[in-house]
């Protein structure tokens, strides 16, 4: 399934007031979105004044500007990546591979690709 996430501005009829939203919906324009502004709730239907699918690189840009604004908690971040870490090797060693510790091999270039494969859908 492949999502798409689009930004678009909407004008209510009765109201006349303007309604900005950001929609993530599947291939079957299923999906939900999120109200950034405007009002909550409307009676009367709605007019697209205009719309913009988001690409990778306008969704790169948002981030940083978000990051730079609010900035993540880095310690509740690395919570989050060790413990996505410890679930990979946990499925690993379900697999039969195990880290042989006092080996003189660096295993860190290897996870990192094993977490990286895992976030992006692809097999590591």
């Amino acid at each position: 399934m492949t999502d798409r996430i689009t930004i678009a501005a909407y004008r209510t009829h009765a109201e006349g007031r303007t309604q900005i939203v950001l929609s993530q919906t599947d291939e079957n324009g299923r999906g939900h979105g999120y109200r950034i502004a405007g009002p909550k709730h409307y009676n009367s239907g709605v007019t697209e004044l205009i719309s913009a699918d988001l690409t990778a690189r306008d969704a790169a840009e948002i981030r940083a500007m978000l990051d730079a604004a609010f900035p993540v908690d880095q310690s509740q971040h690395r919570d989050q990546v060790l413990t996505e870490a410890a679930d990979l090797l946990a499925a690993e060693a379900a697999r039969g591979i195990h880290i042989r510790y006092g080996s003189a091999t660096d295993y860190a270039d290897h996870y990192r690709a094993v977490l990286l494969a895992a976030r992006t859908g692809q097999e590591g």
